[in-house]
Order: structure tokens, then sequence, then C-alpha cells
């Protein structure tokens, strides 16, 4: 890069500020602080989930139970969690059954001058099935405790000087075109921003810019800091397709320090130049081209990434150090759909085949040579990362939506069979993109047995086969306002999920079962609007 990116997101940050800063003197000078209340809205929504989990999870909490103990993998840079799995994939684990409830209640006001404020208030339960089969609520399920929370608060100035041009401020909801990489809808409780947005929009393009905290360590230092910016340019003046194109950049400023040495102990890192981390910058450029042309629809996205990666070297270590030189660079990803509409047949049914692709990085194995280097260095592994997604490739493997290291080709079929009922089937095979070298082992019954435990460089390559899934969605529309969905998944499982791989929590967890029985998701979602 000819641009250090350090220079690329600072410059970006202060612009982003001072543009704010400048429209919010303008609005404020323009007398558009005395606007008169026009309208106000009260309204929510409610919306109810039930999910049946079988032969998917050992514990639904990182890191998990182990799957390769630590002294078969001497020497080498594994990773924060080690091998430690979530997942089973085995009939003797337990079954996951809970009903998740998410309400909402907001109030919008209109203003005069195209003033708009918003304040919405967010309460999410999980209900569990407790002891002797009674159910309970659990309020502080995944850190979200049951008491509202604000979802958002922001206030809007629309055609701020200019027709089109529009800035928000406050906490708020935000997504990327379709939400592949960044979306405030993340399951069933989600997350909202804090920061600005400025959207300038004509009949066919328009441009729109963020700067949001996702943590702020407070007014003292920067240090501790995480930060997001994007950047989008869109053009819908041609009929067969839309283009967006965009930069994203994560700041993490939390500081890295594998021992907290100070001089002259520290002085002697610097010169060894290990315990030296920069702060992490991910920078994603991205673009997307989708749109129809008769009954052909499309929807291409891919996207690249570059930049220092310091913040989860540290979490591979050889020793004392982690890999203080780690980079995101090279990393890409692409996700792509065809379908096709006959519109004149009964149910009017839709046919579609796409895929996608996740880049991966396993950098774990060793060699010989490297065994008998007592000055090797750690290597790390960063695959891509996916941020923030909205897409959950499989409920079963994906619900945290943050699974990469894999490719997924697909198929799938709508129909209609009512005005309300839509009917939604696909089938997907997966695969690993880069696996990882376990131990060589032989296996006896539902154990393996290692074969050289003192020598790790003497490994064999986990198989890469995922799994076939299986998804059936019946839809029901009520009405505009309320609606409600059936579905099952089945993973019918590969033997890369018994072996294991490095595909979860961006690439840096391990996915390894204990075995590689077929696994069930039965669920039921209904929201209504009010």
């Amino acid at each position: 890069m000819w641009i250090d990116e350090r220079h690329l997101m600072g410059w970006f940050k202060r612009m982003m500020w001072v543009v704010a800063l400048i429209l919010c003197g303008v609005l404020f000078a323009a007398g558009e602080a005395a606007a008169e209340l026009q309208s106000v809205e009260v309204g929510g929504s409610l919306r109810v989930r039930g999910r049946i989990f079988s032969n998917n999870w050992e514990t639904t909490s990182t890191p998990g139970g182990l799957r390769i103990p630590d002294e078969l993998l001497r020497r080498r840079a594994i990773g924060p969690w080690g091998t430690r799995s979530r997942f089973a994939w085995d009939s003797s684990a337990s079954n996951s059954e809970y009903v998740e409830q998410d309400t909402r209640l907001h109030v919008r006001a209109g203003f005069s001058r195209d003033i708009e404020s918003l304040v919405e208030f967010k309460t999410y339960h999980r209900w569990e099935d407790g002891s002797g089969g009674a159910w309970r609520m659990d309020d502080e399920f995944a850190g979200n405790p049951a008491r509202p929370d604000l979802w958002q608060a922001y206030v809007q100035a629309d055609n701020l000087g200019l027709d089109g041009l529009r800035l928000r401020l406050g906490r708020q909801e935000l997504e990327l075109g379709k939400g592949w990489l960044i979306s405030h809808r993340r399951g069933i409780i989600g997350r909202t921003f804090d920061g600005a947005r400025l959207t300038y929009e004509q009949d066919d393009w328009g441009l729109d810019a963020w700067a949001v905290k996702y943590r702020d360590s407070g007014l003292v230092s920067l240090d501790g800091d995480q930060e997001l910016y994007t950047v989008e340019g869109s053009y819908t003046g041609w009929d067969p397709a839309a283009l967006e194109v965009y930069w994203i950049g994560v700041r993490d400023s939390e500081r890295a320090d594998d021992t907290g040495f100070a001089p002259p102990a520290a002085w002697i890192e610097d010169w060894r130049g290990v315990n030296q981390y920069d702060t992490t910058f991910l920078h994603t450029a991205g673009a997307r081209v989708h749109g129809a042309t008769g009954p052909v629809d499309y929807d291409l996205e891919a996207a690249t990434q570059w930049g220092y990666a310091g913040g989860l070297g540290q979490y591979f270590r050889l020793g004392r150090y982690g890999d203080n030189r780690a980079r995101f660079d090279g990393n890409w990803a692409a996700d792509a759909e065809v379908g096709y509409t006959l519109e004149n047949m009964a149910w009017r049914p839709r046919f579609g085949i796409g895929g996608a692709y996740f880049s991966g990085q396993d950098n774990r194995d060793i060699s010989f040579g490297e065994w008998l280097n007592p000055l090797r260095r750690p290597e790390a592994s960063i695959s891509f990362n996916r941020i923030q997604s909205f897409f959950s490739y499989s409920f079963l493997m994906d619900l945290t939506k943050d699974m990469t290291n894999f490719h997924q080709i697909r198929a799938n079929a709508v129909a209609h069979p009512h005005d309300q009922v839509t009917l939604d089937w696909s089938l997907a095979y997966y695969g690993v993109n880069e696996t990882f070298d376990r131990p060589v082992s032989t296996r006896v019954g539902r154990y393996r047995i290692p074969l050289a435990p003192g020598l790790p460089f003497v490994t064999e390559s986990s198989a890469s086969d995922i799994g076939l899934v299986s998804h059936f969605i019946l839809r029901y529309q009520y009405s505009p306002d309320w609606n409600i969905n059936f579905g099952w998944e089945r993973l019918f499982t590969g033997q890369g999920l018994r072996d294991g791989n490095f595909t979860h929590r961006q690439g840096l967890e391990f996915s390894g079962g204990t075995a590689r029985d077929n696994a069930d998701l039965i669920y039921i979602d209904t929201s209504v609007r009010f």
C-alpha cells in the first residue's frame, strides 16, 4: 500500500467529525433549533422465537471442551482457545431448547424544517427448560438482562442546506447494503451503533458515510477505543443492475502487552523486536452488483481486506510472545446467487443457485526444522473477518454469524401456493478452505490414540468435508404487520466436523466434535408490529 493505513483511517476520522460539526453549526445558525413539533408517532414490535437444537452443542459458550491435549501441540502457535470446541455433533449431547422474546417501543417526533427525532427502547428475554421440566425466565442470558435498554436515540436533519443531504446523530440502526458485512440485524438480539451518519441522495446515485463507536474507554486516553468507519457509493441509474461500492475501516486500539515489563526489561524487548504491537486497523473494500432482467435476478458481492492485525497476532504465542507482524493482507470473500422465476406457472416458483467463499489461513503446522529452531517466532492465522454480518449461512453451524475459512455451494427453490404463504427450501454443501494439521493418530471406537505424541511435526490433515445442509421454511404473512414462520434445518455431518478445523469466531475457534451424528434445528418465529 502506498498510503499508510493508519494515516488513511486518521484522516477519515477527522474529516467525518469536522463535517458533522460544521453541519451542526449550520443547522443552529439557520435557526433550526427553533423547529416546532408537528407530529408524534408511538409504536413498537413484539417478536417471539422458539428453537430446539439436537446433536449440536456441548456448550454454547466459548471455549468449550478440549479436543486435542495441549502436550500434543507443543511449539505450535494455535490461537486463543487452543483446540477447545463448543460443538459436539453427538447424539449423547444434551439438546438445547429455548424461547426468546424481543419487545420494542418507540416514540418518533417530526418537527418543522425537516427535523426528526426517535427514541426506542428494547428488552430481550430468554425462556429456558429448567429443572423438572418447568419453564423459567432466564433474565441474564448472554449478558442481556431483561430490563429495557436504550436501543435507538437520535436526531436527524434532512435537506441540510442541500436537497438530499441528511445528518443523523446518536444511537441508531445501521446496515451496509444487504447486511453481508455490517448490520444491526444480528439475530433476535441485534446491536445498534453510537455516532454520526451523513447521507447525500440524488435521483439515481448516493453517498453514505458513518463514524461510530464500538467502545469508548473515556476522554483521558484513546487506548481501548474501538471505532467503525464506512463510505459507500451507490448508483441505480441503469435498469438491469444497481451498483454499490464501499470501504469499511475498523480501528481497535486496545493495548496488547505480552509481559507488562517496565524498563529496562521493556528496552530489551524493543531491541529484540518482540511485544511491539501496532494498533489494529482492518480495511475492507468491496462492491456489489444486483438486479433483474425479465425472469432472471442476480446478486453478486465481493470484498478484500488488508491492514494491521496485531490485536489478533498477540493470541498466537510461542513462549511469552505472540506474532506482532500479523496482518489481514490477502483475505477476500464473495457471495453470488442467480435466480429464475416462472411467473406464468402456478405458485410462481423461483429456482436459484449460488455460493459463497471466505478465505482462510491456517499456519498452525510445524516442520521438523521449525521444531528444532529455538529462536523461531510465531506466525498468526488470520482469516477473512466478517465484521458484524447479518447473514447466517447455517443456523446449526453459523448461528453467531462469524464462521469463515469455508466455501459453500447452494441451490434453492421458492414457491407461493397462496398470496400469504411462501414455501422456501434450500440445499447447500460446505467445505473448509484451509484445513488444520492435527497430530497423527488412529481411531479406536470413539477415541483417537496418538501415534507420535512427542513429535508435533508428525501430522495429518483434518478432512475438509463439513457436510450438507437442508433447510425448509414455511412463511405465513397474515397481514403486513404480522407473520409467522416454521423452519427445519438438518445437517448431514461430514468428517471435517469430527476432525475439527478453525472456522468459527472469525477463524480463531476450533470446531471439532466428539462424534459426527447428524444434527437438527426446528423453530417457530413470529413477529407483530403496532
